[in-house]
């Protein structure tokens, strides 16, 4: 049966059942790992306290697992040219499952970090992969549907499994939630059996010069922006060195995958226009939409003391309302031009993080769920239109370097934005919180006023509540900061998408 498909033309119309079912079993094992890369965030309090572990070394639990991600994505074209897409994924998936295994069983955060990054870099060809098979075997007018399918199955991974983590570990432990994956990856191991062979199992040589320069790079300029606002940046001895080797090895990847005869990472692919916009807008969504998500549930948590699970389930709206939009996005391409549907997308999202620069102290549950919501449904519009454009006019053999290429993008950019944000957040907080403690002093004309009567100036105590007081305030400033950038971002970004080519066949 598997031979057979493997010859036969998935792209006629007579095989549609057979395609929707090969998308189906693809995009099971992309939202079990995606799912994977998030259900850490919640249960880190846990973490923490069951492994005796600070915060600056806990956060290495979800750093290892970012840059991990980063470096195996990369390899995805060379392995499944030189062993085929199939094999890769069943591999992939089964070294996913015995990783999640040994991370339950850890017993130190040593190990623990050790089997995330296994369980990040050998996993990491799966989502490339799964999309790269839906281009080839889905017909043009039918890939915008596709796309959409794909991202609504990985995204309830992604929103769903913080929820989930917060649940089990809430019941029993946080090892439980790795012991979860493992019987829910051997499913995933039956389903990718049904996807066709579709690899040119190409010979030729690996570059190892590339992989390694890049891995380098990217390692380096990753663990800066992770580790830089707490090593004080360039005042760090460790900051200082990697930057240098990262910016050294950058140089060395570009100047030698240019001249190399096999390339780790193929350039064409960034003479296509389309391309090369979509990648940008990749990497500029990434980013984007990923802060909300880490900084509502801690601004939440923080500001209005919501447990654990609360904050974990309180943007499932979010993306529930994206997967909702997602069913429709497909029709939506296919009766109107793409690039506008993209416009509009950014522009709905920044109308949706408006009331977020708004938020005040007495911000409550429904006021942070609505915006989401807006932004979850503007999402859909966002990123599928501008992926079926991207791959428009890419020629075949260079679609799983480009697949691999945006999966690296995507993943780089969150793990960016979010860094960016937490710069953003900590610097203006430190800031808004001096220049309000200066007007604190008994001189103060408005201390006059009777809602400042309590404030006892020759009182500790009294004073270490002004202080709490002032931090939260300061932390407010901080938070409405990193939603401004955002929504400053996506009315900046929104008018690119009007430079893809488009072809009249796919309005």
């Amino acid at each position: 049966m598997n031979a057979a498909l493997d010859r036969a033309d998935l792209t006629a119309p007579e095989n549609r059942l057979k395609r929707w079912l090969i998308l189906g079993a693809v995009t099971y094992p992309a939202s079990l790992y995606v799912g994977a890369q998030t259900i850490a965030n919640a249960v880190l309090p846990q973490m923490q306290g069951d492994l005796s572990a600070g915060i600056d070394q806990i956060s290495w639990v979800i750093t290892s697992a970012v840059v991990a991600s980063a470096l195996g994505i990369p390899p995805a074209g060379w392995l499944t040219n030189r062993y085929g897409r199939k094999r890769v994924l069943v591999v992939s998936i089964l070294s996913f499952a015995i990783a999640s295994l040994l991370c339950g069983l850890a017993e130190n955060l040593t190990w623990v970090v050790i089997f995330r990054i296994f369980q990040s870099l050998i996993a990491a060809p799966i989502v490339a992969v799964s999309q790269a098979i839906l281009v080839d075997i889905f017909p043009e007018k039918e890939r915008g549907s596709a796309f959409a399918f794909w991202s609504a199955g990985v995204l309830v991974g992604w929103i769903m499994a913080p929820s989930l983590g917060a649940y089990i570990a809430e019941l029993h432990s946080w090892r439980v939630i790795f012991f979860f994956l493992v019987p829910f990856s051997l499913i995933g191991v039956a389903t990718v059996l049904v996807a066709p062979e579709t690899g040119s199992r190409d010979a030729k040589p690996f570059d190892w010069f590339g992989f390694a320069s890049i891995s380098i790079s990217l390692s380096c300029f990753l663990i800066v922006l992770n580790r830089g606002q707490r090593e004080d940046w360039f005042e760090s001895a460790e900051i200082i060195l990697l930057t240098v080797l990262g910016s050294a090895a950058l140089y060395y990847f570009i100047v030698h995958t240019w001249h190399a005869k096999f390339p780790f990472i193929r350039w064409q692919i960034f003479q296509d226009r389309n391309y090369s916009l979509g990648i940008f807008l990749t990497f500029i969504y990434a980013g984007m939409t990923l802060v909300p998500l880490v900084m509502i549930p801690n601004m939440m948590a923080e500001l209005k003391g919501l447990e654990l699970f609360t904050t974990a389930v309180i943007l499932i709206p979010r993306g529930l309302a994206q997967v909702f939009g997602l069913m429709f996005i497909g029709y939506l391409i296919q009766r109107f031009d793409p690039r506008l549907v993209t416009l509009l997308g950014f522009a709905a999202y920044a109308l949706g993080g408006w009331p977020m620069v708004n938020f005040n102290m007495d911000v409550g549950l429904w006021d942070v769920v609505w915006p989401n919501v807006l932004q979850g449904l503007a999402m859909s519009a966002m990123l599928v239109p501008a992926t079926t454009l991207m791959y428009l006019e890419l020629p075949k053999e260079l679609r799983i370097d480009a697949a691999a290429v945006m999966q690296l993008a995507y993943s780089l950019s969150g793990s960016i934005g979010v860094a960016l944000s937490v710069i953003i957040l900590s610097h203006t907080t430190q800031v808004t919180q001096a220049e309000l403690s200066i007007n604190v002093v008994p001189g103060n004309e408005l201390l006059r006023f009777q809602q400042y009567h309590s404030i006892d100036f020759g009182s500790v105590e009294s004073l270490l509540s002004v202080n709490a007081q002032l931090a939260s305030q300061a932390l407010m400033v901080g938070y409405i900061n990193v939603f401004w950038a955002t929504f400053i971002l996506a009315l900046v970004v929104a008018p690119v998408a009007l430079l893809f080519k488009v072809k009249k066949s796919v309005r």
